[in-house]
């Protein structure tokens, strides 16, 4: 799907929202992911704190709901479209990090998938936040990040 499709559907999504607070449904697929992704990075950049929290529990209960973690793809994603520390970078860096922890290795047998690595090893900042989600969660029981708190 190409960006201004994307950036479409979210702006679509943040019409929808501002019309009625209670009508988005969340994502259900990989593309539709996107654009909730998206539209968190819009409510970001536009210091709307209500729907970065709504967004943020639309994600966590599809990624809960479907047993998914977050791909490098995102995580490149998030730290691109956000410059600060921000709750859906953390949740993305969590979910990531938990599966390294408690979920099988990929086929390759490493513990770290080839592109989660790459991923780190071009984002210092990134890495540092990773290393520091491995240990928060090392130190508070492997608790799995998409059964989290809602935020609203």
């Amino acid at each position: 799907m190409s960006t201004s499709a994307s950036t479409s559907a979210s702006s679509a999504l943040f019409k929808r929202w501002t019309d009625n607070h209670d009508s988005l449904g969340g994502p259900t697929d990989f593309h539709t992911f996107q654009h909730y992704l998206d539209l968190y990075v819009l409510a970001k950049k536009s210091n709307i704190e209500e729907l970065q929290n709504k967004v943020m529990d639309l994600i966590r209960n599809y990624y809960r709901a479907e047993r998914m973690t977050a791909p490098a793809f995102r995580l490149e994603y998030i730290y691109t479209a956000t410059h600060e520390p921000n709750a859906m970078k953390l949740f993305l860096l969590q979910s990531a990090a938990y599966r390294i922890l408690c979920e099988q290795p990929d086929d390759s047998g490493h513990l770290i998938s080839d592109s989660i690595r790459g991923t780190l090893s071009k984002n210092n900042e990134m890495a540092v936040d990773f290393a520091e989600a491995v240990i928060e969660l090392s130190r508070n029981g492997l608790a799995d990040p998409r059964h989290g708190s809602d935020c609203v």
